[in-house]
């Protein structure tokens, strides 16, 4: 068991399972299972899966121009280039509400998991501190609009379908960072 800054015990999800029977443990493991922390971020969109792609979306198809790793995503039978990075980036923080920021979060959503066509999931987006206060519900309800969708990747030479179901978000105040050379020195 463990403490938090201020003395409160708290148990970490492993310890919790040794306390949980065997059907305790089978649910709380596939609630876990369906779990993905997405961060659209000024430059980059960012899974804890590992997956990272350029901020940017663009209505219409690939070009001779568009990054080899740039994807063609459809979303609403609109061809979409996602993740070029030829191109700026593109994506409003607080824009929640505009279809370029719903389809990063839907095609972090597929690629994160991986193997999987129809997924259910459980997503915890971060937003900065300075935005936190005034968008974090915004946020929460706007996606959570989005309920059941379907997109279609296209990796390579194949099309892949993905049906989504987005059964909760939870959004999180990011931590800030300091350099080093900001932070005093207690040597």
């Amino acid at each position: 068991m463990s403490t938090n800054h201020k003395g409160d015990k708290r148990m970490s999800v492993y310890e919790l399972m040794f306390l949980l029977n065997e059907d305790q443990r089978e649910e709380l493991t596939k609630k876990l299972d369906t779990v993905l922390a997405v961060d659209i971020g000024k430059s980059f969109v960012k899974t804890n899966t590992g997956i990272k792609f350029p901020s940017n979306v663009y209505l219409g198809e690939k070009t001779c121009n568009s990054s080899l790793d740039s994807l063609q995503v459809t979303w609403k039978e609109k061809p979409y280039t996602v993740g070029d990075r030829s191109r700026p980036q593109n994506i409003i923080l607080t824009d929640y509400n505009s279809d370029e920021y719903k389809i990063c979060i839907l095609t972090a959503i597929a690629l994160g998991f991986e193997g999987e066509e129809n997924i259910q999931v459980r997503l915890g987006l971060g937003l900065s501190p300075m935005y936190f206060r005034d968008h974090n519900e915004k946020l929460k309800e706007e996606i959570m609009k989005l309920n059941k969708q379907t997109i279609s990747i296209n990796i390579g030479e194949e099309i892949k379908n993905y049906s989504i179901e987005i059964l909760e978000v939870r959004v999180f105040k990011q931590a800030c960072t300091l350099p080093d050379k900001y932070l005093k020195r207690r040597d």
